[in-house]
């Protein structure tokens, strides 16, 4: 995680927007006077991600700014390949609710994550840590930088755990209890299913089949057999279908009756007589009838018609009615247009007065307009006088209570700093008692080390220290008593350490309280400058203003001022809501008129049109008559007389052609009826006599056929019924013929199936089915059935059951996998085994790193102890001093960035508040080199220190500042660090 942009709102001394852009920054120091917000820095980045503050996870309302309702922080940072932002902010109000958002910046299709949980849950998977581990390795806050080095050893594997990721092992061990639970029941389940099946299907089916086969060889015998029977049995039947055929036929050709055919000859020919003789009477009534005909179609043509002259004289009689009813519209048409001409010039004198009136209207409108301005204009002045009164009044107020507040500030200065000087001694006499007991202790330590390694020797033994023989004159020293200076260094360091936080807080007790005076005492330089500004501005507007006098008395001439505008404006207003009254209805009426008017004019005009188009339609219906053009209906009187007397002669020549069509159609008739006689009395007689006798030859065809012999041939096509007689007496022959040879062939079918039954009923007997074929097939059939049924469900349940053996053999191979894998997950074996190692390699660089800070003086043992590498002896750290205990986390802190790394986990940003100013001068120089070093491989360091020497060696420093409105943050670039630097020493010469 590399945070890149910070804004902050509302957040302890943030009271206002602030916004800071790490991006492209590697070591940066944080600095300004205590209490300016450097570490508020910290909180804001700790709230974002994980909702919490740094000493607390739940305590975040406590980073609400004094006097504001919400805080609001939004956080952007770079983790696994992409850039997130995560907005969260809360509120004093309980009513209000919370805000926790995060989203993906570059890859807008990720989900964003909305609530307190999703974020927090989602922001830590980020991360790669918990809120312990984050601490311990990211984020050092000011006082509990040696958490981890200090932790128990419990707590410290868990924050290790979740830095090392490896909680995701956890995570692992039950996914892999979880799995083998549902492996366990899958192959229950598979078990049970397999438990369905046959045993060995595959050798079911084997015997299946070797059981289907010998029921096969049995099947085709019996099948044969049936054949056989079923062809004999199909002979026999066919025999007996031909006999019975050969006895139909034999029927069939006695029941045909004879044709009857010669009685018919001579009726035909006397009515053949009958019919040539009307034939020739309808064909000269018919070339009369054509020739009438062709005369009314020419007549049709040239539209001579009865029809055409008819609708010729009509159209005559229409126009001489329309002519008549065209003089009657053109005398309306004229009326019309006088009546429009009156109405028009009535309407001009309406709108010429126009005019005048809008004039009139116009100048009323005009006056109170202008009094309205005066009202409104007269109103503002007094809303401004009595705005500017109120906050002259409220500078005044203000002005007075800042003074009151600088006061009672002053008064209380003088005892605070008191209080810092007694606290400041009291520090300095509790360092001075924790040196001497040092002293002390260090002495008592050298005696008893000498005594320890000096035990046991005597003069002229070898120096354990030099190798040199001792002399007669040594003496080993008696070892001291250590557990008393012990105690009283302790106690010593207690005490110090107290009243160094005493100290501390009586002098930002100071610092706040001369802060705040001189906030106190620009405020009332400001107020007054307000003050006087308030009270010109309102003596602008009211030259008497005095603000001793009330309100009311002296905004009471503007107010009486107002009252005489607003009756004026009104007046004017009614004045020219009448005179705009009398303009409307004029101009209403004129439109109203206007309206009416124009679409009477229309109309005239529209029936004008129509009449010329009538007139025009009467003299092409003329035309199209050959009748010269007239001017009134008595001019059409002569052509209609003509018109009737061509209708009625057309109408006389039609009756005459109707008169021929009645003759032809009368001698039609005569010979239809003859016709219908001659079908009657000889056609139909004959067609039934042809059909028996066609009858009888198909039946005596039918009986040849099956006896094999040719069939009887077809009377002469267009054969005379005399032809068709002889041929049917000899067709009658050839009956009486047949009939007696299918008597014979029945005897001789008959014989033949008798043989065959007898053959076939013997071998029946030899096969031993002899009765019971048909039974003895059934049988074999079902036992065949249930064979093959047995041998599908086989085949079936083969691949099923090898299926399921494969499956239970792989899902136990896997539950008894997952068994295990959880079994060796447990914290006891590979989880702690992964812990011990990673903490060894953490030692490892860790020692390495405190090594090249200390002059290689210092190391770790594997038990978090320290190790003094000229004694090789540990010591816990809490017998560390305070620069070495800062050195030491430091060293442990930039191990698990690299540590981490390696796992994973990517630590690309590291805060530091605070510490360094127990190092000396060289410690604090080997610090910032690793700190350096850090940064140069693309991390962010942040350092927040008040120590000269660390602004000095870091190029990049943001200045955090205090002002009446909020901290402020801002880069400095070189030249203003270097500025910055030297009024620091300026001010601190001048001190």
């Amino acid at each position: 995680m590399r945070p890149l942009v910070l804004r902050v709102r509302g957040l302890r001394s943030y009271r206002g927007e602030c916004t800071i852009d790490f991006r492209d920054r590697g070591l940066i120091a944080i600095v300004g006077d205590t209490g300016a917000g450097k570490s508020s820095i910290l909180e804001a980045i700790t709230y974002a991600l994980y909702n919490a503050t740094t000493w607390d996870q739940r305590a975040v309302g406590q980073l609400i700014s004094d006097g504001a309702q919400s805080m609001s922080v939004e956080l952007e940072f770079q983790a696994r390949g992409e850039v997130w932002s995560v907005h969260r902010a809360c509120h004093r109000s309980a009513s209000r609710p919370s805000t926790h958002r995060l989203r993906c910046l570059t890859d807008p299709a990720v989900e964003e994550h909305d609530g307190e949980a999703a974020v927090s849950r989602q922001v830590e998977r980020l991360m790669g840590m918990t809120y312990q581990a984050y601490h311990a390795a990211v984020v050092l806050p000011q006082g509990r930088f040696q958490t981890l080095l200090q932790e128990t050893r419990s707590r410290r594997t868990a924050i290790l755990e979740g830095i090392f990721r490896l909680t995701d092992l956890r995570g692992v061990r039950e996914a892999a209890r979880e799995l083998g639970h549902r492996a366990e029941v899958a192959v229950a389940q598979l078990t049970s299913m397999r438990g369905a099946l046959l045993p060995d299907p595959a050798a079911e089916a084997e015997a299946r089949r070797r059981e289907l086969d010998a029921l096969a060889a049995r099947e085709s015998e019996l099948a044969g057999l049936r054949e056989d029977q079923l062809r004999v049995e199909e002979a026999a039947r066919e025999a007996a279908r031909r006999v019975e055929a050969l006895r139909e036929h034999a029927g069939h050709v006695a029941r045909v009756p004879a044709a009857g055919l010669a009685e018919l000859v001579p009726v035909a020919e006397a009515i053949a007589r009958e019919v040539a003789e009307v034939d020739e009477r309808a064909a000269g009534a018919g070339e009369a009838e054509r020739r009438a005909a062709a005369a009314a179609a020419e007549a049709a043509r040239t539209g001579r018609s009865v029809e055409d002259l008819a609708a010729a004289a009509q159209r005559l009689e229409g126009v001489r009615q329309a002519l008549a009813d065209l003089g009657a519209a053109d005398r309306s048409a004229e009326q019309e247009r006088a009546e429009v001409d009156a109405d028009a010039a009535a309407l001009a004198g309406a709108e010429a007065a126009l005019p005048e009136l809008a004039a009139a209207a116009d100048e009323a409108a005009a006056a109170a307009a202008e009094a309205g301005l005066a009202l409104e204009d007269q109103r503002a002045l007094r809303r401004a006088v009595a705005d500017a009164l109120a906050a002259a009044r409220a500078g005044a107020a203000a002005h007075d209570a800042a003074a009151g507040e600088v006061a009672a500030r002053e008064e209380a200065l003088p005892g605070l700093r008191a209080e810092a000087d007694d606290r400041e001694r009291a520090a300095r006499e509790a360092e001075a008692a924790l040196a001497a007991a040092r002293r002390a202790l260090d002495e008592a330590r050298r005696r008893d080390a000498a005594a320890h390694a000096a035990e046991g020797l005597r003069p002229g033994d070898p120096c354990p220290v030099c190798g040199r023989a001792l002399g007669d004159e040594f003496q080993a020293p008696a070892a001291g008593v250590l557990s008393p200076l012990e105690l009283a260094t302790h106690e010593a360091e207690t005490a110090l350490h107290d009243r160094r936080v005493a100290a501390t807080t009586a002098a930002n007790r100071l610092d706040e309280a001369e802060r705040r005076l001189a906030e106190a005492a620009t405020t009332v330089a400001a107020a007054a400058a307000t003050a006087r500004d308030r009270l010109g501005a309102l003596r602008d507007l009211l030259p008497a203003a005095d603000l001793a006098a009330g309100d009311a008395e002296q905004l009471r001439p503007l107010d009486d001022q107002g009252k005489r505008l607003a009756a004026e404006a009104s007046a004017l207003a009614d004045d020219a809501r009448r005179a705009g009254e009398r303009r409307q209805e004029a101009q209403a009426d004129a439109t109203a008129r206007r309206r009416g008017l124009e679409p009477r004019r229309a109309r005239l005009e529209r029936e004008r049109g129509r009449i010329g188009e009538r007139r025009e339609r009467c003299g092409r219906d003329l035309a199209a008559l050959g009748v010269p053009e007239a001017a009134g209906p008595a001019d059409l009187d002569e052509p209609i007389a003509a018109a009737r007397e061509r209708l009625a002669a057309a109408r006389r020549e039609r009756e005459e052609l109707d008169g021929l069509r009645a003759q032809v159609a009368r001698l039609g008739e005569a010979g239809a009826a003859l016709r219908r006689r001659l079908a009657d009395e000889v056609e139909t007689p004959r067609g039934l006599a042809l059909r028996a006798a066609g009858e009888l030859r198909l039946r005596v065809d039918d009986g040849l056929r099956a006896l094999g012999r040719p069939p009887v041939e077809a009377p002469p096509a267009g054969a005379t019924i005399a032809v068709e007689a002889r041929w049917a007496d000899g067709l009658a022959r050839r009956a009486a013929d047949l009939r007696a040879a299918l008597d014979a062939e029945i005897e001789a079918v008959r014989a033949a199936g008798a043989a065959a039954a007898a053959g076939l009923a013997r071998r029946l007997e030899a096969a031993g089915v002899a009765g019971a074929l048909e039974a003895e097939l059934r049988a074999l059939g079902l036992e065949t059935g249930r064979a093959r049924a047995a041998l599908e469900v086989a085949d079936a349940q083969t691949p099923a059951a090898a299926d399921l053996d494969d499956r239970i053999a792989t899902g136990a191979e896997i539950r008894d996998s997952l068994s295990e894998l959880h079994r060796l997950l447990q914290d006891g074996q590979f989880v702690g085994h992964v812990i011990e190692r990673r903490q060894r390699q953490l030692l490892v660089v860790a020692s390495r790193i405190l090594g090249s800070m200390t002059g290689d003086a210092y190391g770790f043992s594997p038990d978090f102890e320290i190790v003094d590498r000229f004694t090789n002896q540990p010591r816990p750290t809490r017998t560390l001093s305070g620069g070495e205990t800062f050195l030491a986390s430091l060293a442990l802190a930039l191990a698990l960035v690299e540590i981490a790394g390696r796992s994973g986990t990517q630590l690309d940003a590291l805060f530091l508040d605070e510490g360094f100013g127990s190092l000396d001068a060289s410690a604090l120089d080997q610090a910032l080199s690793a700190l350096e070093l850090q940064a140069s491989g693309g991390r962010l360091v942040a350092v927040v220190s008040h120590i000269r020497a660390v602004a000095e060696r870091i190029e990049t420093v943001l200045e955090v500042t205090r002002t009446a409105a909020g901290s402020r943050a801002e880069w400095r670039e070189p030249t203003e660090r270097d500025r910055l630097l030297a009024d620091e020493l300026e001010a601190r010469l001048l001190a």
